[in-house]
């Protein structure tokens, strides 16, 4: 009876985490669509890789399969939600798992799986294993596939890599840090209301910074490292995320416009700057560069 109880409750689970992830899908790639850029077939920031990745290293082996479909499901739905059915293209959303497969693979050979972000060392190992190796396979990959006639396949291949690795700087640590039970942490009250607050007070700098200051994406640095030493680990990376997406949706709006006297390089990497904003995930402590060793 025991036996059969804990079956139901894992099934159970199963189910829970593969429905999460497929919403979580839907929901990532619908907002990268929408920020696609005018004239450019391709995002120019990407979080389903990074979702799917960090699902894969979290989740057992058993569980691949049906994560890749659930998350493809999502990943697709979130699509055809925007694009005609005829204009998907399935080899996109297989290249996406083939380096979420391989990021993974990479982190659980290189990273602990009890605490992955502990050191300097490990954060390197983050960035070369979930952020550089994967995109720049994905990159060359899709190079193989026909190119748009007003593009060409040194910017496929610089897009694709740029917005697979911001995407995996800004969601993967988040992703590696997020257990279930880390949830309940918030119904301490002092908790909660500091979580909210900051939350909503380093939006609200960020966006006034945006609209009012000049060279806003310092600002924001500053903002993200008072973030980065109020709040815990895994609420000080969602606030990250949650930032760098607020931004991204301004620029794509045209509420702040990207200027730069060498336009070209914004052409290959339109959002080159982000990269700033990830810098106060790895804040000095004690030493070494991330974030303060709590739960």
């Amino acid at each position: 009876m025991i036996i059969k109880n804990r079956q139901t409750e894992a099934a159970s689970y199963s189910l829970i985490l593969l429905a999460g992830l497929g919403l979580l899908s839907f929901i990532f790639t619908l907002y990268s669509l929408e920020l696609t850029v005018k004239g450019t077939d391709l995002v120019p920031i990407w979080f389903t890789t990074s979702v799917m990745m960090a699902a894969f290293f979290r989740s057992p082996i058993r569980l691949w399969p049906l994560i890749a479909v659930a998350c493809a499901l999502g990943s697709i739905a979130a699509s055809a939600a925007i694009f005609p059915f005829s204009w998907l293209n399935l080899s996109l959303t297989a290249i996406n798992l083939v380096e979420a497969l391989l990021g993974a693979l990479l982190l659980r050979r290189f990273l602990p799986r009890k605490n992955p972000l502990q050191n300097l060392n490990n954060w390197a190992r983050l960035a070369l294993c979930s952020a550089t190796i994967p995109p720049l396979v994905g990159g060359l990959l899709v190079t193989l596939l026909p190119i748009p006639i007003d593009s060409s396949a040194l910017k496929t291949f610089f897009i694709w890599v740029l917005s697979e690795s911001i995407g995996a700087l800004a969601l993967m640590p988040a992703g590696l840090l997020f257990k279930p039970y880390y949830l309940l942490r918030h119904r301490k009250t002092a908790l909660l209301f500091e979580t909210v607050a900051t939350f909503s007070v380093t939006l609200a700098l960020s966006y006034f910074s945006l609209i009012y200051l000049p060279w806003p994406f310092t600002f924001i640095i500053v903002i993200l490292m008072w973030s980065a030493i109020r709040l815990p680990r895994l609420e000080a990376f969602i606030i990250f995320l949650a930032t760098l997406m607020m931004v991204s949706a301004m620029i794509a709006i045209g509420k702040f416009p990207m200027v730069t006297p060498h336009p070209r390089v914004l052409e290959y990497a339109p959002w080159l700057p982000f990269l700033l904003i990830l810098l106060p995930a790895k804040r000095h402590h004690n030493g070494d560069v991330l974030l303060p060793h709590r739960a």
